[in-house]
């Protein structure tokens, strides 16, 4: 099940968000189509995330999953479904879940994570 929840301070997920094991660094520049802006850094998940927030842990914590472009209602039903709990969103196209490593590949294969 889907909950709403109250906005996440910015701050107060600084230390504990976590990208989906599927981002990797890479030479490319950023996309400004999908640059974040947490704690008053910004910054691209896939080109280069802050070292602080990446996490290689495979147990369940907050993890940031950014979506391919504008998110589709069966795109959350697919995180749902996979057991990863959907928390809050964060522009752009991009959701904190409670998931462990396993729920965010499961997801991966039916959704257009990034």
């Amino acid at each position: 099940m889907i909950k709403a929840i109250l906005p996440l301070p910015a701050a107060a997920l600084s230390f504990a968000l976590l990208f989906s094991p599927f981002t990797t660094a890479a030479t490319a520049a950023p996309d400004p189509n999908f640059m974040l802006d947490l704690g008053g850094q910004r910054f691209d998940p896939l080109v280069d995330p802050p070292a602080a927030t990446v996490s290689r842990d495979a147990g369940a914590q907050l993890r940031l999953v950014q979506f391919s472009g504008p998110i589709q209602p069966d795109w959350l039903e697919a995180l749902d479904h996979a057991g990863a709990e959907v928390l809050q969103y964060i522009h752009p196209y991009s959701y904190v879940v409670w998931a462990d490593a396993q729920q965010v590949s499961r997801a991966a294969q039916s959704v257009p994570l990034r």
